[in-house]
Formats: structure tokens, C-alpha cells, sequence
């Protein structure tokens, strides 16, 4: 789903917002943009579709299961190979 963030600029959640291309980011107090930007959202089908497939991209290439599962057996092969705890 595509994302309407409300909060500081300067955020990691903005960040990813941003650069997912999952939504749109409003800085706190604005009431004025958060209406323009919740009215394009909510007047165009295509784009709140297009966002919310970028989200989903996003979050299997940087958070999904199979990166998860990848990461974690990447620690262990290198815990085996070092002798070492390794951090995930």
C-alpha cells in the first residue's frame, strides 16, 4: 500500500519512503500539504497502486524472508569458518 508519512525529514522512515518511492513525506505542521498529498493519493488509483507495488518490492529486497534467512546463515557459515560469534 502506498504510504503517507507525517513526521520529521530528517527520519530513517522518511528516508525509506523516499527512496522505496513507496509514498509521499509531509513535514510535520503542514496540514496544507498533508491535504494536497492525501487528495493526489486518494484521486489517482494507478499511482497509490504503483506506490504500494514499490513498497512491497522494497521491503522483499531490504526485510522479506528470504533475505532474513539468507542474512542469518551468512552469520553462521561465517561463525564456522572464523571460529567467531558473528552479529547479525
Amino acid at each position: 500500500r502506498a504510504v503517507l508519512y507525517i513526521g520529521p525529514d530528517d527520519t530513517e522512515v522518511a528516508q525509506i519512503v523516499r527512496q522505496s518511492g513507496a509514498g509521499m513525506c509531509v513535514p510535520p505542521g503542514d496540514a496544507a500539504r498533508a491535504a494536497g498529498a492525501l487528495r493526489e493519493l486518494l484521486s489517482s488509483v494507478s499511482t497509490r497502486w504503483d506506490m504500494g507495488l514499490r513498497a512491497k518490492q522494497y521491503y522483499e529486497s531490504h526485510f522479506g524472508k528470504a533475505r532474513s534467512v539468507r542474512r542469518i546463515i551468512d552469520v553462521m557459515e561465517s561463525a564456522v569458518r572464523t571460529g567467531k560469534e558473528a552479529s547479525l
